[in-house]
């Protein structure tokens, strides 16, 4: 079989290397093909990608390469060498590069959805969740800045827990304006999340009943009564345990809301990437946002003999 290997090698401590994986890969008797995930045109790969795509990275890594398989009917593999690793954590990936890759032709299939965010400077795919608010706001923040010096000895997402825990009590909840399936569900929020995964973010589990194949979103809504709730939550999930704590949630197919560009993201990035610039000089009032899952799902081979945890 023709396999097609999308690396990030820089993920996680960049373990296992380019040269592991591939020779993992013709160990378990695939014709590999390799490419680097942050090339530019490494998209060009996929125009004839073979039997398989297997994707070794982080949530962005995969996320990325999902994207770019929409309307490819070509099954997806996923090595998750990321720090959260939110999206093989909802399809249940598990297990070492090796087990992963000698599991594949001994996997089940599942469906991974893709979303579409629709606004006026432009439609984007995302796969882990569309919002607006707390974490939106925090991703624009952070963007780019480097990470606590102070808690180099915990572990990222420890650390990352601990840092949206101290930005949630200093953040104010603004007026959302949504229409949820066609009902007007506005109200003043913390967070709105339309979620296609369990987690986003350091394993945030917002959505812990989500099935990223049934055509639909778990919409998240966090109100200003539940910050203690949250806080809470942050907390253990900062001390390495944590329970997802019973928030808002309604299974939608569409979504539509006003979109403040200052706290809005898709997936791990800020959205749009300019901010209110994005918009124009000519904008006078904040756009709306509709939100769907699109036609082409993506499938993912899970090997059902991976053991371990993530």
């Amino acid at each position: 079989m023709d396999l097609t290997l999308i690396h990030n090698p820089d993920a996680g401590d960049a373990h296992p290397t380019r040269d592991e994986l591939i020779a993992l890969a013709r160990e378990a008797g695939y014709r590999v093909r390799y490419q680097d995930s942050d090339a530019k045109d490494y998209t060009r790969t996929l125009d004839d990608p073979g039997d398989l795509v297997l994707v070794a990275g982080g949530d962005g890594t995969v996320a990325k390469v999902a994207k770019a398989l929409v309307g490819h009917d070509v099954p997806l593999a996923i090595i998750p060498l990321g720090t959260a690793n939110n999206i093989a954590f909802t399809l249940g990936v598990r297990g070492s590069p090796r087990e992963i890759i000698h599991g594949l032709r001994d996997s089940s299939v599942k469906t991974l959805d893709i979303g579409r965010a629709s606004a006026p400077w432009g439609p984007a795919f995302f796969v882990e969740s569309a919002g607006t608010g707390f974490f939106g706001s925090l991703l624009r923040r952070v963007s780019g800045q480097a990470a606590n010096v102070e808690e180099q000895g915990t572990s990222p997402v420890a650390r990352a827990a601990r840092n949206f825990l101290r930005a949630l009590d200093a953040y104010r909840p603004t007026r959302h304006h949504v229409l949820a399936d066609g009902e007007d569900i506005s109200h003043t929020y913390l967070l709105v999340e339309a979620m296609n995964i369990r987690s986003i973010g350091p394993r945030m589990v917002l959505a812990p009943d989500a099935d990223p194949g049934d055509g639909r979103l778990d919409l998240i809504l966090l109100r200003d009564a539940h910050r203690r709730l949250f806080a809470e939550y942050l907390a253990e999930l900062a001390a390495g345990a944590a329970a997802a704590p019973p928030f808002e949630r309604r299974c939608v197919r569409h979504v539509s809301m006003v979109w403040d560009p200052a706290d809005g993201h898709l997936d791990d990035a800020p959205w749009p990437e300019g901010g209110s610039t994005a918009l124009g000089p000519d904008s006078r009032s904040a756009p709306t946002v509709h939100i769907e899952i699109v036609e082409s799902p993506v499938r993912v081979l899970v090997p059902g003999t991976a053991t371990g945890s993530q």
